[in-house]
């Protein structure tokens, strides 16, 4: 058994060459970066909503990593250093308190429903268009801002007359399957699999040499980030646009 994992020696007429039977275990190796990547993306969510701003800022530090491994020019991995030099290193302690506080909002109120404040602006300016759009062929500037200023308000009356006449906004939704067997069939499959434990020899096709760890995966550009990371920053500090790319894009997801 030892020598299954060390490996063995060939005896030839010329030279003893050293047989490696020692293999990487890939399946185990994709689920365990899938989940690493799993979870670093729920404690983000998980802190967003419960309005940990100290926990944000811990989440968005370990995950510059992986938005540089996915896009050395990802604007995502722009706008988190651009977040933590402000909140931590330029602005004096009060504002930057204020910049963390305001980083999430809480439109109803409820206990561990906070939002990112620029998804709801994001949802806002979604529903605004709307209301612009309603104008007609009275698209004038004038006509849009104030129907901009007016939005807040005519927003709050529509909500307080919805709820007085007790009316249900009836939305149209595509009825889809129950996930129940794709659940069901994935759960059979990860119990054949058995993750955790190692099988050295197992191959992914299209993920060949694939780490554990996405920060094992990429160790060789540690220093690579390093001098994009300071150039980036000293980018920002001088107030220089920072190249991005523009394939990266989120769409507003309205939640209430």
């Amino acid at each position: 058994m030892d020598d299954v994992k060390t490996g063995i020696e060939i005896q030839t007429r010329t030279q003893v060459i050293p047989v490696a039977l020692k293999k990487e275990d890939e399946v185990q190796n994709y689920c365990l970066q899938f989940l690493q990547f799993y979870m670093v993306h729920m404690n983000l969510k998980d802190a967003i909503k419960e309005g940990d701003i100290c926990r944000t800022s811990n989440s968005l530090k370990v995950m510059a990593p992986f938005f540089f491994c996915m896009s050395q020019n990802s604007k995502y991995f722009v706008e988190t250093l651009d977040y933590i030099l402000k909140t931590e290193i330029l602005l004096p302690p009060k504002l930057a308190l204020q910049v963390r506080a305001g980083s999430t909002v809480n439109p109803k109120g409820k206990k561990g429903k906070n939002k990112a404040a620029d998804l709801q602006k994001e949802n806002q300016v979604k529903e605004l268009k709307g209301l612009i759009k309603g104008l007609g062929s009275n698209k004038t500037e004038k006509s849009i801002i104030g129907i901009s200023k007016a939005y807040p308000l005519l927003k709050e009356i529509t909500n307080h007359v919805d709820s007085q006449i007790h009316y249900k906004d009836i939305k149209t939704t595509h009825k889809s399957r129950s996930q129940d067997e794709d659940r069901n069939a994935l759960i059979d499959a990860l119990k054949d699999l058995n993750i955790f434990d190692t099988r050295p020899g197992r191959i992914i096709e299209g993920y060949e040499g694939i780490k554990p760890s996405i920060f094992e995966e990429h160790c060789d550009k540690v220093e690579q980030y390093k001098v994009k990371v300071m150039d980036t920053i000293n980018r920002l500090k001088r107030g220089v646009p920072v190249a991005t790319d523009e394939d990266d894009t989120a769409e507003a997801n309205p939640e209430d």
